[in-house]
């Protein structure tokens, strides 16, 4: 296996430009169920609420908050617990409502589809070709003549495409660019002083989403404790892709751990021979620290599951858990060893 840090890296500034809300997105059950991490500011509706009074328990807006990240450590809440200001939120909801995050959370939509990368290596060109395939239009901030050259080029034959030369840490060519207004701000320089500068700057100026790189460990939560949106690591996602690929020949179709925590999200399916099938779901004695976390029937059809949810043979069961947990929770759930019901 090869993995390609700028790949990776650009991958997911572009699926976190996508939904307005998440500082994170993976995506489970042929991609039907979403993981999106949230950062609860002082703002946020959330705030000092418990979870018994933000899930839904009816209707269309169905998610579960399947983990809660607080001063490092993970831990999968309960009704009674209390969301506070700093924590870093993880959430499953089905894609076709994943939208609806952001009306939940009060995230500001913009109004148009323009993005300003600042930034001139290969992941800048990444993520400006797949902004343009999700139809955004895309201005280029390089700080290189030679970039600014070979990056119109590349991109010649785009007309949602432009590129300029300056520093964009400088206010006045933010101004001009138009980053007030702008639906998205993409600083992926590989100076992170720079690019936490320039994002700074664009959210001050009223930039809808800024998304920032940070290759350094100590800068990372200096980073986050400013108001800029999403800090991706390039170091973090590799070590998150090795893990996912170490998984895979594990016999895991999907595969993401929660922040730097020890707590891991992936698919198990379900075996014909479970003991678990078609027992409620509050009727399982599961180990300790785990959590059923959505349910995929079929191809397409994603559940947010209840304690009166049942699964099938078959279903893909997207699980929340530690890793000592998941030799236990293999046995139980592909049917090589009998589930504990609750009371016995």
């Amino acid at each position: 296996q090869i993995i390609n840090s700028s790949l990776v890296t650009a991958q997911e500034v572009i699926a976190t430009a996508t939904l307005a809300s998440a500082a994170e997105v993976s995506a489970f059950g042929e991609k039907n169920v979403l993981l999106v991490g949230y950062r609860v500011k002082k703002d946020s509706p959330w705030r000092d609420k418990e979870l018994k009074d933000i899930r839904p328990q009816e209707g269309d807006n169905q998610f579960l908050i399947a983990s809660i990240v607080r001063e490092g450590r993970s831990f999968i809440p309960t009704g009674s617990s209390t969301i506070r200001k700093g924590d870093y939120v993880y959430i499953l909801i089905p894609r076709q409502i994943a939208q609806s995050l952001n009306e939940i959370l009060q995230v500001p939509i913009a109004s148009n589809r323009r993005a300003i990368i600042a930034g001139d290596d290969q992941i800048a060109e990444r993520v400006a070709s797949g902004l343009l395939k999700s139809h955004y239009s895309v201005t280029m901030i390089c700080r290189d003549e030679l970039a600014t050259v070979s990056m119109k080029k590349k991109f010649s034959h785009k007309k949602q495409f432009r590129v300029v030369q300056g520093d964009c840490e400088i206010v006045k060519l933010q101004h001009k660019m138009g980053v007030a207004t702008c639906s998205l701000f993409v600083a992926v320089n590989k100076d992170d002083h720079l690019n936490i500068s320039a994002g700074m700057i664009a959210k001050y100026l009223g930039a809808t989403k800024t998304i920032c790189l940070v290759n350094r460990q100590d800068l990372i939560h200096a980073a986050e404790s400013v108001d800029i949106d999403v800090i991706i690591s390039p170091r973090l996602n590799t070590a998150r892709q090795v893990k996912k690929i170490i998984r895979g020949q594990e016999r895991s179709l999907n595969y993401t751990t929660i922040s730097e925590t020890n707590m891991e999200v992936m698919e198990i399916v379900a075996g014909v021979n479970s003991e678990i099938l078609n027992i409620p779901l509050k009727d399982i004695q599961l180990p300790a620290n785990s959590l059923v976390g959505a349910i995929i029937k079929g191809r397409h059809k994603a559940i947010i599951p209840t304690g009166m949810t049942t699964i099938e043979a078959g279903d893909k069961v997207i699980m929340v858990s530690t890793p000592e947990s998941v030799p236990q929770l293999r046995l139980i759930f592909e049917g090589e060893a009998p589930a504990k019901q609750v009371g016995e």
